[in-house]
C-alpha cells in the first residue's frame, strides 16, 4: 500500500490484520479511513444500482459514494495479511468485511482456547474432545479458530 497520497498508511503497512490483531488494526484503519473522509463507507453498503428516480445531485453523491467505496475496500484488503485477504477476496463491500470480521472477534471472545480449539461441530460440554495437543501455542490455536469460522456467505461476497 502505498504511503505517498497518505502518510498515516504507513500504520496499516506496518500493523496489517492477521487474526489476532483485530482491535489495534480496527484503531488504525479508523485513522487512515478518518483522515480521508471515508469512514462513512464503513457502516453501511451503498445501493448497488441507482434507483429509477433519482436526482442528478443525489446521483453524483452516489457515485462519489461508490467511489469512496472502492478506496475503503482497498484500504481494508491492502492491510490485511495474504492469508485473510484470499478469505475475503470475493466480499464486495467494506462495510461486509468489518461486519464478518466483527462477528468472528465476537465469536472467539465468547470461548477460551479450551473451547476454540475442540471440535468445530458443536456439541454438549461433556462430549468435546478437547485438541490442545494439536496446538503448538495459542497464537496458533486462535488463528485456526478464525479460519474455521469463516461462512459461505462470507466468502462468496454475500
Amino acid at each position: 500500500m502505498s504511503s505517498f497520497k497518505n502518510p498515516l498508511a504507513a500504520i496499516l503497512d506496518s500493523n496489517k490484520f492477521t487474526g489476532l490483531n483485530y482491535q489495534d488494526w480496527l484503531r488504525n484503519l479508523n485513522l487512515v479511513l478518518a483522515s480521508e473522509k471515508l469512514l462513512y463507507t464503513i457502516e453501511k453498503c451503498p445501493p448497488k444500482e441507482a434507483p429509477a428516480d433519482i436526482s442528478p445531485e443525489e446521483l453524483v453523491t452516489l457515485k462519489q459514494w461508490w467511489d469512496d467505496e472502492v478506496k475503503a475496500q482497498c484500504y481494508v484488503m491492502a492491510s490485511m495479511s495474504n492469508e485473510m485477504q484470499r478469505r475475503f477476496e470475493k466480499t464486495k463491500y467494506a462495510a461486509d468485511i468489518l461486519f464478518h470480521l466483527k462477528e468472528l472477534v465476537g465469536s472467539t471472545r465468547r470461548f477460551d482456547l479450551t473451547t476454540a480449539c475442540t471440535d468445530p461441530i458443536p456439541q454438549p460440554a461433556a462430549v468435546r474432545t478437547p485438541r490442545l495437543h494439536k496446538c503448538t501455542n495459542s497464537r496458533s490455536c486462535v488463528t485456526d479458530y478464525i479460519h474455521k469460522s469463516f461462512t459461505s456467505s462470507c466468502l462468496d461476497g454475500n
